[in-house]
């Protein structure tokens, strides 16, 4: 009798910490790791921010450009609208991208010297972005789209991350892609690139995550060639989370007027916590 009664409080014990011990990586698998990283990169709300550019060759800046960015979630899609504010040779081009669930998403561009809207194909989704080391499918939403595998729990630069390999939907850029998500937030550190005969081409750090409206958000990101030893940055700052952006905001014919947004004028001066 007395050693049922162990044998029972042995069980109950071990179904309350079972029962109260967090979800581990293990349990959840790799895709939910990283749908979780992409909500928390992307959140479901609406938001604007100023974004500086520093373009480097050999650490050595060649370049710098100023662009405002407006984010929201219409009954299409999750919208994002980019434009570029300085230098005067880029002012005025804009990029829409329109991502829509589980289908492709559509993208249109405008370049002021052509005067006219211009619908990309989805294959220049990997094209260099204005001459920048990031493609344009990385000025936007992040692409999950593949099949993931998880790899383990590692330390990376004092977090404790989830090491996920994700082998891409399309693997005609990249053949594979390691990425490190923290354990605690979900936010990606380091994102590893490789070309499609397996070598390292590109790494893409996401740094200095500071809590604005109660929503952490890398502050720094950096995509770094390291075949060429080029490298490209933007800072975030004038980040507003739950901003008034109207739904006209995106529409694609009203992308030669994207200069005159009333998000491209917001006062400069921080961020907005």
């Amino acid at each position: 009798m007395v050693e049922r009664r162990i044998l029972y409080f042995i069980f109950i014990t071990v179904i309350l910490l079972l029962l109260n011990s967090p979800i581990r990586a293990t349990d959840m698998g790799a895709d939910t790791i990283m749908h979780e990283m992409k909500e928390a990169l992307e959140p479901g709300i609406s938001c604007t921010r100023k974004m500086v550019f520093t373009l480097k060759n050999h650490d050595k800046i060649t370049n710098t450009w100023i662009a405002r960015e407006a984010r929201k979630k219409l009954a299409d899609g999750k919208m994002m609208l980019f434009v570029i504010l300085e230098p005067d040779e880029a002012k005025g081009v804009a990029r829409l991208v329109c991502e829509r669930e589980n289908r492709t998403s559509i993208e249109w561009m405008y370049f002021p010297a052509m005067k006219r809207v211009v619908k990309m194909a989805p294959v220049m989704a990997y094209d260099s972005f204005q001459g920048t080391d990031f493609t344009c499918s990385d000025i936007g939403f992040i692409n999950i789209r593949g099949t993931h595998k998880l790899l383990g729990e590692e330390e990376h630069s004092g977090n404790k991350t989830y090491k996920v390999e994700t082998i891409p939907e399309n693997k005609g850029y990249y053949s594979r892609i390691i990425t490190w998500v923290s354990t605690e937030s979900f936010l990606p550190l380091e994102r590893d690139y490789y070309d499609v005969v397996g070598i390292l081409w590109k790494t893409m750090f996401f740094e200095n995550a500071v809590v604005i409206n109660n929503t952490l958000t890398p502050i720094r990101v950096r995509m770094i060639d390291v075949q060429a030893e080029t490298s490209t940055e933007y800072e975030v700052s004038d980040v507003c989370y739950g901003a008034n952006i109207p739904d006209e905001t995106f529409r694609p014919g009203d992308l030669p007027d994207a200069l005159n947004a009333p998000f491209c004028h917001l006062p400069m001066g921080g961020y907005r916590k």
